[in-house]
């Protein structure tokens, strides 16, 4: 092979070409070149013996062009040697596979950068453009003349002829095939009727009319398949590859809020572009006809009611009605949307109308009007907030009076910033999260926490950090929103609600646990029983109370700050707060109102309403309870409320509960339903001869009273729960909560929950009773019956079982141990709460002094741990040594008072309504002398005597050691002996400081309200 060469001239030399045996160069070789022999431009290749690739863009596109084209500029159309129109054929592809369309020989058509197996070789390189036509792009039909240079019946022109190469007609790309006319738009086959599918509302669409409502569209924005964002690339695959007519598929714009946009039959179907997530939006409107031009420069108003009869008509009815048919009343857009001119008709900013976003002018401007989301049912629907600062309880109270700016956004939000101006935070979109600022150390921090209004608990338990940041524990703001208020301004305890809420500290709700205490103190108590919801415990049973371990029904599930509050304000009216706030008596809380259907997370409306009792209800109460009681009583989200609207939240299916969270004596929403006591013992709902109703209903509580207050009281309950419990958790603040040990379930004070047993009358009045050593022996039945009423002697002792173990005699405690040494905790303890409003003065003046008149509220009152008086049997409370839940229950009763109690009341003896009796003689006869048995021989001596309701046998005489003593109620302090034992002789409340010295059953009674 020779090393040098001096000239090359055939056709791949292309004129002199010289090769350097020393540097190995080739220089000025055709090979290497333009490829335009007319016009040759030389890219003279690299040394023989240095390896390289070459491409397309090495010789002929060597500037960069996309596709490797040759890229000489345009000398004008053929027969100019350097007629160039390339650049409008290739565009912006780098895929060389397009060139194959005009260069089926020489390029290959499925690989890109590759030339085409075989007939490249002769195709390429030969000093012709080699133009071949590939009959599967540009048609079967197509054909090049290269005497003018002309193509014709080329699909890639829509089957028409061309211009010659290099020839340029100056119309815009898209225009040079398609046409262009005013009004109107030429279809490919020359038709200009709008009637024709395709010449239809192109025109509308791609110039954006006269009207300008919006930005010229990209062809792309219907053709995606076919055309490529953002620069129309005609060379995108789908364009000009098939037949008309053109394929139809949409771009992201007329997908905008989740839709799935269509085209047939000449019809848009649920495109945003014509507002199909628009609410109330009319399917004649937002469902246009591709033939049909809707517009006309002008609008007639409607009413602007959501599904409403008159959307309007004119251009703005197109989509949306004029004006919109939401919350829109008016016509004044330009007031929230900048981009329209004061006449409200015409766009100074047509870019941002129609641009997947709502462009306002302002944060409360748009934010005053509900924004749909897509589909019918919109649970993210942007709720209108502007107004909720206008609303009774609101965040930022200005005591100037001033109305809430835009720039008091930016203390919550970080969309804003300190002036009010939006921020690259604010996405623009609908469904969108809202970023919420966190506070922290008093200021406003950087950081925020991401939150969409989906209504999903993972997004509610967001909002908590949002808000307990400035509701803190540690450096709360003083003036976070420049209001003068402080979060810590209206705490009833002066303690944040993030100390209380975030406090993880349980305890066991009752403080005591003997054999004979209820089980209450198996039950575990959260300080935060909503904060901390896994650790805090309910229970009860309607069969057995709580005298049985019960089973926790609570769930585990929180409740978050947005589940009782609203963010920005709220109408629920009336009374909604124990505290005042600047915008009124008792008119804070914030709580939550959902005010239009599908927003903020929620399916549909809801708003706390007052209640007003009717007859026979005992539960007048206010809005700030009925978000308690709705939350408390409703199983499921979104059922319907008895006083309207629905339920945002279910105390099933959200929080876990498998029943409602009312107590053993409560009833739903503390109203006109059997309590739980009467399903437990049917008796006590039976008809009342001296009231003369069914007692199985509330007779009263702290939501109505069963009758007029014969004391004075010092405080007002309000219709509320909150004078009693703060839902954020129990306060830490000792001079408000002495020992939050007593502060459960999250009380403002301190309450000993009852340990007692529930009082019950004898279900047997021929009990055979007693014992002593011969009452195996004994014949016949016994006449007397189970004292069932649980004081503190048989409460807080141990059973106590005589000998020998033979002998079957079971006995309480020692009655003769001080109730005071067994019930310890005093007033101010186990019912400091209620002390509050029930002072000692007013319920217990003569504690510890002269008793009062028996069955007065002060005697009764005596009973009451350290309230003891003189000259009773109970001085220094010896035997009674009560709580105040021993006889109260703290909601609702289906006694008077809210008393739980009727006991040593005979005449339900044999749990009957009326008519239960013990005989006032004594004697051995279990009928004539039914409770009242007493032995008159040695033979019945163990039958058991005892009135009602002490129990317990006594012996006509002084019993022997052979004689075991047998008193079934209160134990003797022996079990053998000769001395009579106090419990054979005490009959309850017979002196002459009590019910009266001579034994009546009657006298029994301890007050004048609950025996019924």
């Amino acid at each position: 092979m020779p090393t040098d060469l001096p000239s090359f001239s055939s056709s791949h030399g292309g004129g002199s070409v010289k090769y350097n045996p020393s540097t190995k160069l080739c220089t000025n070789i055709y090979c290497h070149s333009n490829g335009n022999p007319a016009a040759i431009v030389y890219q003279n290749p690299v040394a023989w013996n240095v390896s390289a690739t070459y491409g397309c863009s090495s010789c002929h596109g060597t500037s960069g062009s996309f596709a490797g084209a040759p890229d000489y500029p345009n000398g004008g159309p053929v027969p100019s040697p350097t007629a160039n129109s390339h650049p409008g054929h290739v565009g912006v592809t780098s895929d060389t596979t397009i060139c194959s369309a005009c260069h089926a020989k020489t390029v290959s058509r499925s690989v890109s950068g590759v030339l085409k197996d075989y007939t490249a070789v002769r195709y390429h390189l030969n000093g012709s453009p080699n133009v071949y036509l590939d009959p599967l792009k540009a048609g079967a039909a197509a054909s090049f003349n290269p005497g003018n240079a002309q193509c014709s019946n080329v699909i890639c022109h829509g089957g028409n002829n061309t211009l010659s190469w290099g020839a340029d007609s100056g119309k815009p790309k898209c225009q040079k095939c398609h046409g262009y006319r005013t009004p109107g738009w030429n279809a490919l086959n020359g038709a200009t009727a709008n009637s024709d599918a395709k010449v239809g509302a192109h025109f509308n669409h791609i110039s954006s009319t006269s009207y300008k409502y919006s930005r010229s569209m990209s062809c792309a924005e219907c053709h995606a398949a076919s055309i490529a964002l953002p620069t129309d690339n005609v060379n995108a695959t789908g364009h000009y590859d098939t037949a008309p007519p053109a394929e139809i598929s949409f771009n992201a714009l007329a997908k905008t809020d989740g839709l799935n946009p269509s085209y047939m039959s000449g019809i848009c179907s649920n495109t945003y572009c014509h507002g199909a997530s628009l609410p109330a939006s009319n399917p004649s409107r937002a469902n246009p006809a591709w033939s049909s031009l809707l517009l006309t420069g002008s609008a007639t108003l409607g009413d602007g009611v959501a599904g409403g009869n008159n959307p309007g008509s004119g251009d703005c009815a197109q989509c949306h009605g004029y004006p919109p048919q939401n919350d829109h009343t008016a016509t004044n857009c330009n007031g929230c949307h900048k981009h329209l001119n004061p006449d409200n008709m015409t766009f100074n900013d047509p870019s941002l109308h129609i641009n997947g976003v709502v462009d306002g002018g302002s944060c409360l401007g748009c934010h005053a009007s509900v924004k749909a989301a897509t589909g019918t049912s919109a649970p993210n629907m942007r709720a209108a907030i502007a107004g909720q600062f206008n609303a009774q309880s609101h965040h930022i109270q200005k005591g100037d009076g001033s109305a809430v700016t835009n720039a008091d956004c930016y203390f919550c939000h970080m969309e804003a910033d300190a002036s009010g101006n939006t921020t690259s935070y604010h996405q623009k979109t609908t469904k969108a999260a809202v970023d919420l600022v966190i506070w922290s150390g008093g200021a406003r921090s950087a950081n925020f926490i991401r939150y969409t209004a989906n209504g999903s608990r993972n997004q509610v338990n967001k909002i908590n950090s949002h808000c307990l940041g400035c509701h803190s524990t540690t450096s709360p703001p003083a003036d976070p929103f420049g209001d003068g208020k402080s979060p810590s301004r209206y705490a009833w305890d002066s303690r944040s609600i993030e100390e209380k809420y975030s406090n993880s500290t349980t305890t066991t709700w009752s403080q005591y646990s003997t054999a004979n205490t209820n089980r209450k103190k198996h039950l575990k108590k959260a300080y935060s029983a909503h904060g901390n919801a896994a650790n805090n415990q309910m229970g009860w049973s309607s069969t057995t109370g709580y005298e049985v371990d019960v089973a926790n029904f609570t769930g585990n599930v929180n409740v978050n700050c947005y589940d009782c509050h609203n963010s920005h304000g709220s109408a629920a009216a009336g009374v909604t707060s124990s505290y005042s706030s600047a915008t009124g008596k008792y008119k804070g809380a914030i709580l939550k109102h959902i005010s239009s259907a599908g927003t903020g997370g929620y399916t549909n409306k809801y708003k706390p309403t007052a209640h007003t009792a009717s007859t026979g209800e005992y539960n007048s109460y206010n809005a700030g309870a009925a978000v308690c009681f709705d939350c408390h009583n409703t199983r499921l989200q979104n059922s319907a409320l008895a006083l309207g609207g629905y339920s945002p939240w279910g105390y099933n299916d959200i929080f876990g509960s498998s029943q409602a969270l009312n107590g053993y004596w409560d009833t739903p929403y503390f109203g006109a339903y059997s309590t739980n006591s009467v399903k437990r013992y049917p008796y006590k709902g039976m008809v009342s001869t001296r009231y003369g109703k069914s007692m199985a209903k509330p007779a009263g509580g702290h939501f109505g009273v069963s009758a007029t207050m014969g004391t004075t009281v010092s405080g007002s309950i309000n219709g509320l729960c909150t004078p009693c419990h703060d839902p954020h958790g129990v306060s830490q603040n000792t001079t408000k909560v002495a020992n939050p040990v007593y502060g459960v379930p999250l009380l403002k004070g301190t309450w000993l929950t009852s340990p007692y047993a529930e009082d019950v009358a004898p279900a047997n009045t021929n009990r055979s009773r007693g014992g002593g050593s011969r009452e195996n022996t004994l014949p016949g039945v016994g006449g007397g019956s189970d004292p069932l009423y649980n004081i503190d002697q048989n409460t807080f002792q141990a059973d106590r079982t005589h000998l020998p173990a033979t002998v079957p005699s079971r006995t309480f405690g020692l009655f003769g141990t001080s109730a005071v040494t067994l019930q310890t905790q005093t007033s101010a303890t186990s019912g400091g709460l209620c002390l509050t409003c029930h002072n000692q003065s007013a319920i217990a003046p003569n504690a510890g002094g002269t008793a009062p008149t028996w069955k007065t509220t002060s005697r009764i009152h005596n009973t009451v741990t350290g309230w003891g008086s003189t000259s009773t049997g109970n001085a220094g409370n010896v035997v009674h040594s009560y709580t105040c839940s021993k006889c109260h229950a703290p909601h609702v009763s289906q006694l008077p008072r809210l008393m739980v109690t009727n006991c040593l009341d005979v005449k339900h003896r044999g749990r009957v309504a009326s008519g239960g009796t013990v005989a006032a003689t004594a004697g051995n006869n279990p009928t004539t002398n039914n409770g009242n048995m007493m032995a008159a021989t040695a033979i019945t001596t163990g039958k058991g005597a005892g009135r009602f309701p002490a129990g317990g046998a006594r012996w006509t005489g002084t019993p022997s050691t052979s004689k075991y003593p047998g008193p079934w109620a209160f134990g003797a302090t022996t079990t053998t002996g000769t001395t009579p034992d106090a419990a054979y002789t005490t009959n309850c409340h017979n002196s002459a400081t009590a019910g009266g010295s001579a034994w009546v059953p009657s006298n029994q009674i301890w007050n004048t309200r609950t025996n019924w």
